[in-house]
C-alpha cells in the first residue's frame, strides 16, 4: 500500500536528499543521537505528542549548547557558534526543497502571504495523516514517506521522526522568512534558495546578542537565557494562532520557527 500525503509543507521538503550518516548521527543499531549542529535538530518531545513543553524546551536548549561547545570547555566562542550555524545552514538547505504550487496551497486565505498559522495547519494535517498511517508518530519515516516524492530515499540518514519533520518544517519557515516578519511573502518564497545559505553577518549578530557581558564568550547561562526568551516568543506566537496548550506546550514547528 502506498501512503499519499497532500500537505503543502511536505511539498516544500520534497527535494530533500538522503542525508549521509556520520558517527554522531542517530542510529537504530547503536542508539546514538546526532548533535544539534549535525542535523539542525535534537529530539526533545519525550512523550511523542508533537508539542514541546517548557521543561522539554529547557532540555533542548542544554543539548544544543553541548553540541555547539565543540571543545567541551564550558563556554561557546565565536568560532564554535559560527561553525555550528554554518553546518546547520547546510543541512537546512539540503532539506528544504519545494514545488511550484506549494505557495498557493499554503496561502489558504489568498492574502499573498503565508502566515505561521496557515503553515502550522498544513504541518498538523501532515502529522495527523502520519499518525493515522503508522499509529506512532515517533517512528522513523523514510524520505519517500515524508515528502511523497516517489524517490528511492530509504537510507537511514533520510529517515525522520514526526518530531523532526515538524522541526525541519519550522526551520524551513524561519530560513525563508528573511525579514523576520512572521509571514512568508511571495517574494521571500521565490528567493528561498538564497535564504537557506549561511549568513556570516547573522552568525555574528546572534553571538553578540547572546554575549551579554561582552567577554567574547557565551556562557551556558547566557545561552539558556537567550533560548528561554526565544521559547517564550514561540509560545506567544503559538498561543496567538490557537496552537498553544498550557499543559503540553507549543508545537515543535513553532519552537524551530523562533528559537533554534
Amino acid at each position: 500500500m502506498t501512503r499519499t500525503f497532500t500537505s503543502a509543507v511536505a511539498l516544500m521538503l520534497a527535494a530533500a536528499p538522503a542525508l549521509a550518516q556520520t558517527s554522531d548521527t542517530a542510529s537504530a543499531d547503536n542508539g546514538e543521537i546526532a548533535g544539534y549542529c549535525d542535523r539542525a535538530f535534537y529530539p526533545a518531545d519525550e512523550n511523542g505528542d508533537g508539542m514541546i513543553s517548557q521543561d522539554e524546551a529547557a532540555a533542548l536548549g542544554k543539548a544544543a549548547y553541548k553540541s555547539i561547545d565543540a571543545n567541551a570547555d564550558g563556554s561557546i566562542d565565536r568560532d564554535e557558534l559560527t561553525n555550528c550555524m554554518e553546518t546547520s545552514a547546510a543541512i537546512r538547505q539540503a532539506m528544504s526543497g519545494s514545488t511550484d504550487d506549494a505557495f498557493a496551497r499554503l496561502d489558504t486565505d489568498q492574502s499573498g502571504d503565508i502566515s505561521a498559522k496557515e503553515y502550522q495547519t498544513s504541518v498538523s494535517e501532515h502529522w495527523k495523516d502520519a499518525q493515522a498511517w503508522s499509529g506512532d508518530s515517533a517512528k522513523g519515516w523514510s524520505g519517500e514517506d515524508v515528502s511523497n516524492t516517489g524517490q528511492d530515499a530509504t537510507a537511514e540518514g533520510s529517515k525522520m521522526t514526526g518530531e523532526e519533520f515538524m522541526a525541519q518544517s519550522g526551520n524551513t519557515f524561519r530560513m525563508t522568512d528573511a525579514d523576520r516578519s512572521g509571514t512568508l511573502s511571495k517574494e521571500e518564497y521565490g528567493s528561498r534558495s538564497q535564504a537557506y545559505e549561511y549568513d556570516e553577518d547573522l552568525a555574528g549578530k546572534t553571538f553578540d546578542g547572546m554575549d551579554q557581558n561582552g567577554d567574547d564568550m557565551v556562557s551556558q547561562e547566557e545561552f539558556l537565557e537567550a533560548m528561554d526568551k526565544a521559547h517564550e516568543q514561540a509560545r506567544t506566537a503559538a498561543e496567538h494562532d490557537g496552537y498553544y496548550d498550557s499543559a503540553k506546550g507549543a508545537p515543535a514547528t513553532y519552537i524551530y520557527m523562533y528559537a533554534m
